[in-house]
């Protein structure tokens, strides 16, 4: 079998390591990827004297597509040490890369995203074809992860903690021209050519090869925690991020607290930092619900639909659905916009002012409440609910309202296809995005409890919230959508 990584040295002593998965159209960090990157990483730092430097480069056209998915969604609380080992081990390899004492080039030819792009920043240069469609970055935080590989410690140390932050809490991706007036690349070519040239001669001219991190007295832009002006940033920066997610969203809370955290102490503790917020993401229910539905359900829909799964499948176009042929008339949308416009309605009658309204559904997670019109105004405001009916009641009535009735157009046969509904309801409904859509919804907070909710709601607040026959029968026996 032909292994993930083929090792070459030329006559000049230069080790080119090229990534091909076998069987793959991008290379990723499954397990036999992984062993063959540490294996491979242990033999440079073995033949070391005899090396002049190291490129590493992709027979695919793109770089790297970062972490396995499918491994990664799977993972459960209990596999959290089996997998902090695994985490260890990379870690320990990257970081025997910027240590190696060799010149460590990345010749980036395509995307580079998610581990990719970490082990990117754990070479000492990186060259990238100027091609605009390249997209280069961290996007974990759009899957409800964050970077898991030491990437948010070295985009702390190499940009400074308030400039990495929205790359790494929004999952911001870039191309070459940005990465380079960014400082995250160091040099722009013009093909695959000039790619491997540009490699060969900066390891010839004999650069220094130590990270800036590494280097006696580096100062982090603008400073680590102690700094008047960064602590001042700090002192609000959790409580602004929190106006933003409501509390509903991990990762970004996650990532700003291991960055400021990991920013007062050396690497290696920075390094741990980062593995447990990435252990607690991945193992979380938040995470779960992002990557079933914006990376599994979403590729399969786009794959039927006769397009390319990209990189950046997360950020898809709607027409996407439209074209797979799954939402007959749309008629999906306009029944949730309905219901969600006759919920605001029976809210407002039963005595709820718009403010009680608009807060509960930014609490729950909406993009924007029913009432557009002082959205804005409510992402700053203080919640106060009026005393009739509880907050929680409130949410539960706009996140249930949609999901019940989402059920029963998938019973009536209006809507036939489950990963439509959820991605769809996300991406045109707006329905919160940390749910994973409509069906994950109740799968996450589990049928047997969404029926006696329902039935708790339906108790109070009418037969609307009745729960569907197709709901009661799959909670009886234990399915899920």
């Amino acid at each position: 079998m032909t292994l993930p990584i083929l090792y070459v040295k030329d006559s000049d002593n230069i080790v080119t390591l090229t990534f091909n998965s076998e069987g793959q159209r991008v290379n990723t960090l499954n397990d036999e990827m992984r062993d063959c990157l540490i294996s491979t990483i242990e033999r440079v730092v073995r033949e070391k004297d005899s090396i002049a430097g190291v490129i590493f480069a992709s027979a695919k056209s793109t770089f790297f597509a970062g972490g396995d998915l499918n491994y990664l969604y799977q993972l459960k609380a209990e596999d959290a040490g089996q997998l902090f080992d695994q985490i260890a081990v990379v870690k320990h390899a990257f970081r025997q890369l910027e240590t190696l004492g060799k010149p460590v080039v990345a010749a980036i030819n395509g995307s580079a995203v998610g581990g990719g792009f970490e082990l990117a920043l754990a070479c000492h240069h990186r060259i990238c074809i100027d091609d605009p469609k390249t997209q280069l970055g961290l996007p974990e935080a759009s899957l409800g992860l964050l970077p898991g590989l030491g990437g948010v410690v070295r985009m702390n140390l190499l940009l400074g903690l308030i400039e990495s932050q929205p790359y790494l809490q929004t999952g911001k991706l870039f191309n070459p021209t940005h990465g380079f007036k960014a400082g995250m690349v160091d040099q722009l070519v013009a093909d695959s050519t000039a790619l491997m040239q540009a490699a060969r001669s900066w390891i010839l001219s004999g650069p220094d090869a130590i990270q800036p991190w590494d280097r006696d007295g580096y100062q982090v832009p603008g400073g680590r925690p102690g700094v008047p002006e960064l602590d001042a940033w700090i002192a609000t920066a959790m409580d602004t991020l929190r106006t933003k997610t409501k509390g509903c969203y991990p990762a970004p809370e996650m990532i700003l607290s291991s960055s400021i955290e990991g920013m007062k102490v050396d690497f290696e503790q920075a390094d741990l930092i980062e593995t447990r917020g990435f252990i607690e993401l991945v193992t979380g229910s938040v995470a779960k619900n992002m990557i079933g539905t914006f990376w599994f359900q979403l590729n399969s829909l786009k794959a039927e639909a006769g397009r390319s799964t990209s990189i950046d499948s997360v950020r898809v176009s709607k027409s996407v659905l439209r074209d797979s042929g799954a939402i007959p008339d749309e008629l999906f949308t306009q029944r949730l916009n309905a219901v969600y416009a006759a919920q605001r309605q029976a809210l407002q009658d039963e005595g709820q002012d718009i403010f009680s309204i608009e807060t509960g559904a930014l609490s729950a997670g909406f993009p924007l409440g029913p009432d557009l019109a002082c959205s804005e105004f409510l992402q700053s405001a203080t919640p106060i609910l009026s005393k009739n009916i509880p907050l929680q009641d409130v949410k539960d009535r706009l996140l249930f309202s949609l999901a019940l009735e989402s059920v029963r157009m998938l019973q009536e046969g209006v809507l036939d296809d489950v990963r439509v509904g959820n991605v769809d309801s996300v991406i045109r409904m707006c329905f919160p995005r940390w749910t994973g859509g409509v069906f994950q919804f109740l799968n996450q907070y589990g049928l047997s409890k969404a029926v006696d909710r329902a039935l708790e709601l339906a108790g109070q607040y009418g037969e609307r919230f009745a729960p569907p026959l197709l709901l009661v029968k799959k909670a009886q026996q234990s399915e899920q959508f």
